[in-house]
């Protein structure tokens, strides 16, 4: 018996000394150049472009999903694509911008429809591997709700210390690297690139997330006391995986209507067809890109804000 617990404290501390050292151990090749490492640019953008602005926040629909070099042209703002990935966590992500706004800015918020169901807009692997690779002062941005879902990405971010490839990073293949944003923060580099095959999402897990359009509610109004003004508009998707998804999405619409809040569209608006895709539910070929942008400007164009 003595034996057994002898080397069941020695494995534990092995492994513990082992977890310690891979947590720590600076960032890989493959993480450094992540699309993720891009925002400090992306904040760099949010800093110094001038007014009068548009500001896009969301997760990847809008990275490669938008054309704002076209918004600029049609609306006569400067356009900053804030966005980043699914898995910083929409609440973070608004929490985090609200800093760098100023006065008078136009914010455009596109949420997947992921962020609206269960804990999912309190971030996940993606927001972990941002606070430790490369902006640690954003954990001062962090509420008590993120703390479960940041631990329990700890084991993924473990391990990537331990993966060859996260060592050897080939940057002509990687259509997520930091390398593929645009002057504006949009994604281009897969614009002249072939669409891939990808699945359909799986049905969303978890209740409706109530209290996330109080969140946004109170972002809204942070925005109008610095008077601007928010708008709330759905993400171009693939209509196949709409339809997988219908009951969580018709849900989604009801609570945004029934909210008060500026909403551009409808999520069958911004369904798009196989043809517009490229690789994800939510990323946009080029032809995609187009049809979003333009969506996006018309439904803008209907508020007498942009005619001013």
């Amino acid at each position: 018996m003595r034996k057994f617990i002898v080397k069941t404290v020695i494995f534990f501390v092995v492994f513990g000394l082992l977890f310690f050292v891979g947590i720590m151990l600076p960032a890989t090749p493959a993480s450094k150049n992540n699309m993720i490492a891009y925002k400090t640019e992306k904040d760099s953008l949010l800093m110094h472009v001038a007014t009068p602005r548009i500001v896009f926040v969301g997760g990847s629909n809008l990275v490669f999903g938008l054309d704002s070099e076209k918004v600029k042209s049609e609306l006569g703002l400067n356009p900053i694509n804030a966005a980043l990935a699914i898995n910083f966590g929409l609440v973070y992500m608004m929490d985090d911008v609200i800093p760098r706004l100023k006065e008078g800015d136009i914010v455009v918020l596109a949420p997947e429809y992921q962020h609206y169901f269960g804990k999912q807009a309190y971030g996940g692997n993606d927001l972990l591997r941002l606070l430790m690779d490369v902006q640690p002062s954003g954990f001062s941005v962090l509420r008590k709700e993120h703390i479960p879902n940041l631990i329990k990405g700890i084991p993924i971010y473990f391990q990537s210390k331990f993966i060859y490839s996260q060592y050897f990073y080939e940057k002509e293949k990687d259509v997520y690297g930091r390398h593929i944003f645009n002057e504006y923060g949009d994604s281009n580099f897969h614009w002249n690139l072939e669409t891939r095959g990808f699945p359909e999402v799986h049905p969303i897990r978890g209740q409706f997330n109530y209290e996330l359009i109080n969140e946004i509610k109170a972002f809204d109004k942070v925005i109008e006391a610095l008077g601007g003004s928010l708008f709330v508009t759905y993400p171009g998707c693939d209509m196949h995986s709409l339809e997988t998804i219908k009951a969580q999405v018709g849900q989604v619409k009801k609570e945004l209507e029934a909210s008060g809040l500026q909403i551009l569209g409808d999520p069958d608006r911004y369904a798009m067809e196989s043809d517009m895709m490229f690789d994800q539910i939510y990323h946009l070929s080029k032809k995609g890109v187009d049809r979003r942008t333009n969506l996006l400007i018309e439904d803008l164009n209907q508020n007498k804000i942009f005619s001013q």
